[in-house]
């Protein structure tokens, strides 16, 4: 018997179950499926009833869809088991399974499933909160047959949040899901295209080149560019890319080129250097990760000439300098050839408060060395450190960690970290430099996995859709212990600077947010009592509660009320302050108090004051902070 139609309307069948039973109804797929069987349940009355229950599972009269559809399932598996032959004909050769990727997916009860499926595939508004609450706080639910179905299905939603989470999501799981997001590819929207592609580049890299390749043959606009940018999986695409740039045009040209810039290979390291050559503004962001020394020495001779325009110009310089300059600075990162270090040194000797763009460089020089580790770029800020001074011992510390003994790097740097002037002297300067220093700390982590404090520094690719790289390079020893000491007794811990976070983003971070990333964890538990007298002595202490969680401190009464207290000019609500209470562990009891002493604290003002004003200002405000303090007169 001729059991290919069967085989396909089994297969149709399990990919409704995974689906969604309620999306049943309009599958054209299966109820063609349901139709190719019809000839043959003439035939037989197995197949005869086969097609009967599978009509029914379809019919909009249908009550229960999901128990019929296992019905029909069984039945299927069972007619196509007892009417299959084994064996190969010919000389066919005989392939062993390939290995299945997907882990173990839970089945939900449909009551957590159906608002999160309903969010994922259905139009209306409030969804994206939902989805976003669910990747943030519930992320084992989206393992769910059904909602990795939906998800896929939210590639093509036409609100793009909605669909560009999707692909962000998908990018990060296993392969297992690759063969969902392929099935039904060219039936997607564009955008939908667009989002199932950019999955597929996370999970599948450069293993789903061919089909990345075998895109180019019809992908148009936005498709086609990412198609092209996906080929940087694979250093075997260089010639593809570069006859590629000799057809492309804007956009996809530019994808080219970005594609290029992650080959390295020797053929599209010419090319770039080349396109530099003829225009350095347009092309410098595509020679960001080539660490070549032509190519240094000669964004090096770009840079000096932008120097000299700024040297000869009185005031601030014009936007458009300023966007060409700044494109040639990012790419200094990493670069240390001859040219490039004088560069440095004619920064280390133009510097000054007010030159704001000499400035820049030792943070650049700190970014070179943690990117490249090349040792020219390590003696050179030694060099700077003390031939410029102040301003450049940020990079030597930061190149010292990766090369001296912990206590030498103590004895050299404590007192190079300073502390704010009496009466404002000084303040402004010390503050920058204390940042400076400090922004080094902001790129130290404990690495579990090696058991070692890394300094880490992020890369971003040139481009649309650039892609964002970590390095990470280890101290020579662990720190010395006299630095946790000084940062818990000398430096203002609310006080902010630039740094990474254990996750690899670049964010604004407190003093003490970074000491707790320095440590190690078996340091962190008892470090609760420490920030929890910081968050009774802040003024502002709302980022030391997340820290407070993580040390797994249990106390938490009074902290929101005190901050309230201490900064009524905040004009807070009970939605904010709603939103506060609900990510700190606190009992019902204890989070109806701090309401109630927060709304004492609020209503010790005038009713429209700036304190109060969004406090209680409306009838529907005050029955909710009864409501939520346990009080008479909420709903």
């Amino acid at each position: 018997m001729e059991l290919r139609e069967l085989y396909e309307l089994h297969d149709r069948l399990e990919a409704a179950a995974v689906a969604g039973v309620n999306l049943m109804e309009e599958d054209f797929r299966l109820k063609r499926a349901i139709e190719a069987v019809k000839p043959l349940s003439q035939a037989s009355p197995v197949i005869g009833k086969l097609y009967r229950m599978a009509l029914g599972v379809i019919s909009p009269e249908c009550e229960d869809r999901a128990g019929s559809l296992l019905d029909v399932l069984a039945l299927s598996q069972a007619l196509l088991c007892t009417q299959a032959s084994f064996g190969a004909g010919g000389e066919e050769e005989i392939t062993a399974l390939a290995p299945a990727h997907r882990e173990y997916c839970p089945c939900l009860p449909y009551s957590r499933v159906k608002p999160l499926e309903e969010a994922l595939t259905c139009p209306g508004g409030g969804r994206y909160a939902l989805i976003m609450e669910a990747i943030n706080e519930r992320p084992e639910d989206l393992k769910d047959y059904r909602l990795s179905a939906a998800m896929v299905t939210a590639l093509s939603d036409s609100y793009r949040d909605i669909a560009v989470t999707a692909a962000r999501y998908l990018a990060k799981q296993d392969k297992g899901l690759l063969p969902l997001i392929k099935e039904g590819f060219e039936e997607a929207s564009e955008y939908g295209k667009l989002g199932r592609l950019r999955a597929m580049e996370g999970i599948g890299g450069k293993d789903e080149n061919d089909f990345y390749v075998s895109l180019l043959d019809h992908a148009k606009k936005e498709l086609r560019e990412e198609a092209i940018r996906a080929l940087r999986m694979d250093p075997g695409n260089t010639e593809r890319l570069l006859d590629l740039a000799n057809t492309e045009k804007g956009a996809c040209l530019e994808a080219v080129k970005q594609s290029l810039s992650a080959m390295g290979t020797e053929p599209a390291r010419q090319y770039l250097e080349e396109q530099f050559t003829k225009d350095p503004q347009g092309n410098a962001g595509y020679i960001r990760l080539l660490r070549d020394d032509s190519i240094s020495d000669r964004l090096a001779g770009e840079i000096e000439v932008f120097l000299n325009e700024y040297d000869k110009a009185q005031g601030e310089m014009p936007a458009k300098w300023n966007d060409q300059f700044d494109q040639l600075f990012l790419s200094m990162a990493g670069k240390g050839s001859c040219a490039m270090q004088d560069v440095y040194r004619r920064a280390a000797r133009s510097g000054s408060p007010d030159r704001q763009q000499y400035l820049r460089f030792p943070d650049m020089l700190i970014t070179s060395i943690l990117q490249s580790g090349d040792e020219r770029l390590v003696d050179l800020a030694g060099e700077l450190a003390k031939t410029a001074g102040k301003w450049w011992n940020a990079p030597a510390f930061a190149a010292d960690l990766l090369i001296l003994p912990a206590k030498e790097v103590y004895d050299r740097y404590r007192k190079a970290i300073p502390k704010d002037g009496f009466l404002g002297l000084g303040r402004e300067e010390k503050q920058r430099i204390r940042k400076a220093m400090m922004g080094v700390f902001g790129r130290i982590h404990y690495n579990d996995k090696t058991d070692r404090q890394e300094c880490s520094q992020r890369m971003e690719e040139y481009g649309a859709e650039g892609r964002t790289f970590r390095s990470r390079r280890p101290l020579v020893e662990p720190l010395d212990p006299r630095w946790y000491e000084f940062l818990m007794d000398d430096m203002p811990g609310d006080e902010t600077v630039s740094a990474i976070d254990e996750n690899g983003r670049q964010d604004m971070m407190t003093y003490d947010q970074i000491l707790y990333q320095l440590l190690p964890p078996e340091r962190r538990p008892a470090m609760g009592d420490y920030f929890h007298r910081r968050a009774l002595d802040m003024k502002d202490n709302r980022s030391l509660y997340g820290l407070l969680i993580r040390c797994g401190w249990k106390d938490y009464r009074g902290l929101v009320s005190l901050y309230v207290k201490k900064n009524p000019e905040a004009g807070l609500s009970i939605w904010e302050i709603n939103r506060i209470l609900a990510g700190i562990p606190l009992t019902e009891e204890e989070r109806q108090m701090e309401i109630r002493e927060i709304d004492r604290i609020l209503c010790g003002y005038p009713k429209h004051s700036p304190a109060r004003k969004n406090w209680d200002a409306y009838e529907q405000q005050r029955r909710m902070i009864n409501e939520a303090s346990g009080l008479p007169g909420g709903k």
